[in-house]
C-alpha cells in the first residue's frame, strides 16, 4: 500500500503529495485525512495522507514511521474546502488546512501543552492485612477508597503518601484532563 502525503512545509516548491510506503503494520489505520509522521530529507515531519493508491511510480519510496491519529483530523469538506482557497488566494496547501484546525492538531505542533492531572489509586493485587499502617496513612487509605472532596486531600501528609506509594500500596495515574 502507498499513500501520498502532504507534509507540514509551507513551500510553494513543496506544495504536493508526496508518496510514502506504508508497512503492514500500520496497514489497518490508514485514512485519508488523517496525520502521519513521515521521513522527510534528514528529518521527520507530520503530513496529511490525501490520497491512498495500490501503487507508486516512483522507485525506492521511504516508509511512514507513525500514524498520528486514529480518527480523521481532515474530512472531505475540509480536504476540498482547502483545494478551493488554496486556488483563490495562491497559498500553500497546507497553510489552508492549518487554518482550519485547532492548535493541538495542526501539522509540526508537537510541543502543545497537555494539562495532566495526577491520580492515586490503591493497588487491587495486595491484601492491606498484610500491613501495618500508622493513622495517617489509614487516614490515606481510606481517602482513596471513596470519593474523597478535594479540600479534605488538601490535609494528607506527603510523607505518609510518599511511604505508601514506595511500599507499592498505592499506584500513581496521571490523565490528561481536556
Amino acid at each position: 500500500m502507498v499513500v501520498g502525503v502532504l507534509v507540514e512545509v509551507s513551500s510553494k516548491n513543496i506544495d504536493k503529495e508526496f508518496d510514502y510506503l506504508v508497512p503492514k503494520d500500520l496497514e489497518e489505520f490508514i485514512q485519508v485525512g488523517v496525520r502521519v509522521l513521515v521521513p522527510f530529507g534528514n528529518r521527520e515531519i507530520t503530513g496529511f495522507i490525501l490520497n491512498i493508491k495500490d501503487h507508486s511510480d516512483l522507485d525506492n519510496l521511504k516508509s511512514i514511521k507513525e500514524v498520528l491519529d486514529k480518527d480523521i483530523v481532515l474530512n472531505d469538506e475540509m480536504l476540498s474546502l482547502g483545494k478551493e482557497i488554496q486556488k483563490s488566494t495562491l497559498s500553500t496547501l497546507i497553510s489552508t488546512y492549518q487554518c482550519m484546525l485547532p492548535k493541538a492538531l495542526k501539522a509540526g505542533s508537537s510541543n502543545v501543552n497537555k494539562k495532566m492531572v495526577t491520580y492515586y489509586r490503591l493497588n487491587n493485587n495486595i491484601n492491606l492485612d498484610d500491613y501495618k499502617f500508622n493513622d495517617k496513612q489509614k487516614e490515606i487509605i481510606n481517602l482513596c477508597k471513596e470519593s474523597t472532596p478535594r479540600s479534605e486531600l488538601l490535609k494528607i501528609s506527603v510523607s505518609s503518601l510518599n511511604t505508601l506509594i514506595k511500599k507499592n500500596i498505592l499506584i500513581i495515574e496521571e490523565k490528561e484532563e481536556y
